[in-house]
């Protein structure tokens, strides 16, 4: 699902990069970042997250994947000015057109419960990590997206998640993860394994 008018202009604006990397201390906080040979971000957005993730993984193939072809425009804008090379690729992550086993590591800010067939996506995410190949995600959950005021102005496709049906979800897929933080029930951090 594309992002609404209200979410695109808050994740473009430039009140978004203290958060992106308020994000990235509580993925380094739960399972520090290493070296990673291919790294994927689905729902890429404008591609800042994509330059952090080439600072913190130093990459060799760094690979952005978004619905939406207006924010793969901007993702390449913003690599552009900062010098970084990525493939871009127009999909859901219900489609990756990667091979199997094909990546090191892959993150998602806070775009699986923007999917409506979310599991489909995690059964994706899990055909194209490598064995011992890590999952990071930030996740808002079914309290916070079903608040009445929230989803008049931000709509998101039903059966949303919580915390704990995300694990599960996540572990049942091969996906087991190592840790984990729940923010009162309402938005989250994940690492995940692939087996």
């Amino acid at each position: 699902m594309k992002l609404g008018f209200l979410e695109k202009f808050y994740l473009t604006g430039p009140w978004r990069n203290w958060q992106r990397q308020w994000e990235l201390q509580q993925f380094q906080a739960l399972h520090p970042f290493a070296h990673s040979n291919t790294v994927l971000e689905i729902g890429c957005g404008d591609g800042r997250g994509l330059v952090y993730l080439h600072q913190l993984c130093q990459p060799q193939q760094l690979i952005g994947l978004d619905l939406d072809a207006n924010m793969l425009n901007r993702t390449q804008r913003t690599l552009n000015k900062q010098h970084i090379k990525a493939t871009l690729i127009e999909s859901s992550a219900t489609q990756i057109a990667l091979e199997d086993n094909s990546v090191d590591l892959v993150m998602s800010f806070g775009c699986v419960h923007h999917i409506p067939n979310w599991q489909v996506a995690l059964t994706e995410l899990k055909r194209v990590l490598k064995p011992g190949g890590y999952f990071y995600a930030e996740e808002f959950y079914r309290p916070l997206l079903e608040a009445p005021l929230f989803k008049q102005l931000v709509p998101h496709p039903p059966q949303r998640f919580s915390h704990q049906e995300f694990i599960t979800e996540l572990n049942n897929q091969g996906l087991n993860v190592v840790r984990d933080k729940n923010i009162a029930g309402l938005a989250g951090f994940l690492v995940a394994k692939s087996t």
